[in-house]
């Protein structure tokens, strides 16, 4: 596979996740090559999973759309609530923790209103803004704005986070249905996730029994590299058993 094909085959990736589709007519446009051409590009990413053939052209795989916050955060509330629970046990009286982005996570910056004398750093507005009412210190990282998600990523929020020492993180996943570890919706967010577990001396991801069936772009960790993970009873035991092996699973 030459350079050209590989470039555009990632563009074409990039557009299907960010707009949901493509259509085969334009794209050939924009590349300058035949529809043949961009069929067979599509039929790639459709075997890669990030596809879905249709008449003119492809959708994207519901599998890797971002989904907006304010829709996510409206799934499960119940169990979400009960797993922020369960996780506010683990934060200590004081010292250092972070707080990711995600919904469940959102749910536990709600149960540490009532708390004080904490430092909390996150990479998330909406947690940010939660917060804001507490008597604790918090702090936000700089970085570009994901707006789907509220998060903010990249180089300045990495930077950010390598000056820093965590005492526990709380993270997030998307899904892990046929990871060997928690995933993330995108590249941006699965590497600032990468730079929490690298300054964090305790990991716990929190996150409800439906990411089971859910898959998401990029893992960015092993489950051994995880120390807890904090989630409802899933209906589908033998997968935690497999995950029992690497990592602490906390059931609620």
């Amino acid at each position: 596979m030459n350079r050209n094909t590989v470039e555009r085959r990632l563009k074409l990736k990039n557009i299907l996740l960010t707009s949901g589709s493509v259509n085969s007519a334009d794209a050939s446009m924009m590349f300058s090559v035949s529809t043949e051409t961009i069929r067979k590009d599509l039929l790639f990413l459709e075997k890669q999973g990030f596809a879905k053939k249709n008449h003119g052209g492809a959708i994207a795989s519901t599998d890797y759309i971002e989904t907006p916050f304010d829709l996510r955060n409206d799934k499960n509330v119940d169990l979400k609530i009960k797993v922020a629970k369960k996780a506010l046990e683990y934060v200590p009286e004081k010292g250092v923790i972070l707080l990711d982005a995600g919904s469940t996570i959102l749910m536990l910056a709600k149960e540490l209103l009532s708390r004080e004398n904490l430092t909390i750093i996150t990479n998330s507005m909406s947690v940010c803004n939660m917060l804001l009412p507490s008597s604790n210190n918090v702090y936000i990282t700089g970085g570009l704005v994901k707006n789907v998600t509220m998060s903010l990523v990249g180089l300045w929020a990495n930077s950010c986070l390598s000056s820093i020492n965590i005492d526990i993180a709380f993270l997030g996943t998307s899904g892990f249905m046929n990871f060997t570890g928690p995933s993330s919706e995108s590249f941006q967010e699965a590497e600032i996730k990468k730079k929490i577990l690298e300054r964090s001396n305790v990991s716990i991801v929190l996150t409800d029994s439906s990411k089971c069936k859910l898959n998401a772009l990029a893992q960015f960790a092993l489950w051994n590299e995880i120390n807890y993970l904090i989630m409802d009873n899933p209906p589908e035991l033998d997968r935690i058993e497999q995950i029992q092996q690497s990592t602490n699973v906390i059931l609620i």
